[in-house]
């Protein structure tokens, strides 16, 4: 077992090793956003690799490994972090996280126990008390002003798989090298399984896509704030393949010794090729761990390619259907969030819909 360059105890450190990205990792302390929240709805969640134990909000606590409280009872666990300093970064070494057992605790009574396989860095995965179900319809969506009517198309449309979400780090049958060519049911306007609910359809494709939009390596999470990365702030802040857009600059994955890239999953974001995963189920739902990754997404298509960002504004570049895509991507994001504004409030993880309007 190979030790980080800090003094650790035994059960500071976590099983495992460091083949494969895989990394040995100590109970640093992390930031928990919202820590009194998780006491006022007297949570805990308690993360066990062979004999160590971390606890959060108190506790011992995984290096760049973070677990959101928020008031809807939903607990975020993201694996990430960004390392800005002053205007650049001094990116924390990245690692993907290997089998750990996750148990969340209300009242001191389990109410979630499970075995995750995996965690990839820049991933999260949430955890909900209740299950994600439909409380509009895509009548009263479109009536909103919150997406395009959808009609007879005039002929015998194929049906859509029956996706299902699986669990943590899963992608549901969302493609998950994004660079691929070719017809697919995730590329267009919205996906397949999107425009299935629209149509009247079963929205449990789409739903188990919005979750799997999670797993994917996207997630630039500000471990100061608790927020995705702001533009606004950090305007040449990026995630190119090397540090040579600007900074703050932060690496997308792990690295073997040899300096090439372990992919978790074989999951890679790209402008390009970027599906609409969680929009209408956001619509549908009004669910704001779905809204987390709707402005996510916004962000990212943005963040993956400074060629053209400058000190006073993050400006978008990249292929023309890249750009074409970020720019659905950031007009759903401000639509969603005004819509979560209207309906009654953001999560602290989120930003305002006045974020939205300033790129």
């Amino acid at each position: 077992m190979k030790k980080l360059a800090i003094p650790l105890t035994r059960r500071e450190i976590l099983g495992g090793g460091v083949a494969g990205g895989f990394l040995s990792a100590s109970g640093l302390s992390a930031q928990i956003l919202n820590p009194s929240k998780a006491s006022s709805l007297n949570l805990k969640a308690v993360i066990t690799v062979g004999d160590a134990t971390y606890n959060y909000p108190n506790g011992p606590k995984i290096p760049s490994y973070y677990v959101d409280f928020h008031d809807d009872g939903r607990v975020v666990f993201h694996l990430g972090a960004l390392g800005i300093r002053g205007g650049s970064s001094v990116p924390p070494k990245a690692y993907h996280f290997g089998p750990h057992q996750v148990r969340i605790e209300r009242d001191g009574s389990a109410v979630f126990d499970a075995t995750i396989p995996a965690h990839y860095w820049n991933a999260q995965w949430t955890y909900r008390p209740n299950p994600i179900a439909p409380n509009r319809s895509p009548a009263q969506i479109v009536a909103a002003n919150r997406m395009f009517p959808f009609g007879d198309t005039g002929r015998r449309i194929g049906q859509v798989a029956n996706f299902r979400f699986k669990g943590p780090m899963d992608n549901a049958g969302v493609t998950v090298y994004m660079p691929t060519t070719g017809e697919r049911p995730d590329i267009g306007l919205i996906t397949d399984p999107s425009a299935q609910f629209m149509l009247g359809g079963d929205p449990q494709p789409m739903l188990a896509w919005a979750q799997a939009n999670g797993s994917f390596p996207l997630h630039y999470r500000d471990e100061t704030t608790g927020k995705l990365v702001d533009l606004v702030k950090y305007p040449q802040a990026n995630c190119y393949e090397s540090p040579a857009q600007g900074q703050p600059w932060f690496p997308r994955y792990p690295q073997d010794a040899a300096g090439n890239n372990i992919l978790g999953g074989g999951m890679v974001a790209q402008q390009a090729h970027f599906p609409e995963m969680s929009y209408v189920a956001y619509q549908a739902t009004g669910d704001l761990g779905i809204l987390e990754n709707v402005q996510y997404n916004g962000n990212y298509t943005i963040l993956c390619d400074a060629a053209r960002s400058v000190h006073g504004a993050a400006i978008i570049s990249g292929e023309l259907r890249g750009v074409a895509w970020a720019f659905r991507n950031l007009f759903m994001a401000h639509v969603a969030t005004q819509d979560a504004e209207a309906r009654g409030g953001l999560p602290a993880s989120c930003h305002p819909s006045s974020y939205w309007k300033k790129h």
